[in-house]
């Protein structure tokens, strides 16, 4: 099995949320910050810091939850862009803080401008080179994954004149191995993409189970980058997470903001 380097998480609790930090990440110039689905004010199953309107959840309470976020990392309204996602490799640059086109990765070079994605099980990929600076957040679900949206990302870093160098690359919270069962369609669709080590598809009782983290930071590697993985599951942490799968397709969607401050 394919192990990925670890990263330990700073956690902290901010105008009644709870979100996470990479210890020391970019000399307080850089934001990556993991919010949790704990604080907020959205009820059952939506409970309770649901970032998403897109799940059900009452609009009034999505909107508090958004302002709780934002008001924690000491950011304004403005600064912050929420990202419609496609669920593909659609990876665009952002130069300034306006309404973004769909995309699955988002980069940016750009002192100032926060850009969130939401997550319930989906792999967040956040990269940073601190040189120049310049960061980019993706979305990794099966079909990203597959897609190589971790790699779209690096190129549109690249673009941005980030190197292997100068950059790392964390994981975050994501469906692991343990807990993400595949049909045959997704089997087939890993297997296509060629693989050295095929280590992200296990079989178990007959049964393939895919790991994105493992997925991913094998392509990423495969650039050469260097690769750190927080190794948390939101199937089995549906405790501090949202899980669409682990909670029956019915639940909320937990942030992530990523910018340059």
């Amino acid at each position: 099995m394919h192990v990925l380097s670890h990263v330990d998480l700073r956690w902290s609790t901010s105008n009644g949320v709870a979100m996470a930090h990479v210890p020391d990440l970019g000399a307080g110039r850089v934001l990556f910050a993991i919010f949790t689905r704990l604080g907020g004010v959205s009820e059952a199953p939506f409970h309770w810091l649901n970032m998403s309107y897109s799940v059900g959840d009452d609009p009034t309470a999505v909107a508090a939850n958004r302002g709780l976020a934002i008001s924690a990392v000491g950011a304004r309204p403005s600064q912050v862009c929420f990202v419609a996602l496609q669920h593909g490799n659609l990876a665009t640059i952002v130069t300034y803080p306006r309404p973004l086109p769909p995309a699955d990765a988002v980069a940016t070079a750009a002192p100032g401008l926060i850009f969130a994605m939401t997550f319930a099980d989906c792999l967040p990929i956040f990269f940073v080179d601190e040189r120049v600076p310049a960061v980019a957040l993706a979305h990794a679900g099966w079909r990203g994954s597959v897609g190589r949206v971790a790699v779209a990302a690096w190129r549109a870093m690249q673009s941005l004149g980030a190197t292997a160098q100068t950059t790392r690359v964390y994981l975050g919270p994501g469906i692991r191995g343990c807990c993400y069962p595949v049909g045959a369609e997704v089997a087939e669709a890993v297997v296509e993409m060629g693989l050295s080590d095929g280590s992200c598809l296990l079989t178990r009782n007959g049964q393939a189970y895919l790991d994105l983290a493992v997925l991913n930071g094998l392509l990423l590697e495969e650039q050469g980058l260097n690769v750190l993985d927080t190794a948390i599951c939101t199937a089995c942490r549906r405790d501090i997470f949202f899980s669409h799968r682990a909670e029956g397709g019915r639940t909320g969607r937990f942030c992530i903001f990523a910018g340059i401050l």
